[in-house]
């Protein structure tokens, strides 16, 4: 299956020295590709922070709230989550045990996208981890992002 990648222009060199996939123009300064190897993702995890995009759907609703998972990023070792929405603090519901919200469940770090839900999902991931304050980029690699989705 193949996997949509997205990077910033910034840095396309960097990607070159990883994969030869052939890159297009997104808007707002970002590119993006098609990875026909899925198993190459892999390669590029020492050169890029990967950013899995993901669907998820509360219980009881058929809404589709897309969000991006992070697990290699040297600042978060147990996962960083973009999500879209405040709403989507990811509550794990149980019946005997109270609501809890993802950070105190597993210890994944969430941070909300800036912008809001009628701009593009992308040109807002790449504003938000670029310019987020709580985002911590402690090694070359975490200033890097590369956006990757199985789903087009």
């Amino acid at each position: 299956m193949a996997l949509t990648l997205w990077i910033s222009c910034d840095d396309e060199a960097l990607f070159r020295t990883v994969s030869n996939v052939e890159l297009g123009t997104y808007p707002d300064d970002i590119l993006t590709g098609k990875l026909e190897n899925e198993g190459s993702i892999a390669n590029m995890r020492h050169a890029f922070v990967l950013g899995g995009k993901g669907i998820w759907i509360p219980k009881d609703t058929d809404q589709e709230y897309p969000f991006i998972h992070i697990r290699n990023s040297s600042a978060y070792r147990e996962g960083l989550i973009l999500t879209p929405y405040s709403e989507i603090d990811v509550k794990y519901h149980s019946e005997k045990r109270r609501k809890q919200t993802i950070e105190e469940r597993t210890g994944i770090h969430r941070v909300e996208l800036y912008g809001d839900e009628q701009e593009d999902f992308i040109e807002r991931v790449f504003r938000t981890y670029q310019t987020h304050p709580l985002i911590n980029k402690f090694v070359e690699r975490d200033h890097h992002l590369l956006v990757y989705s199985s789903r087009n």
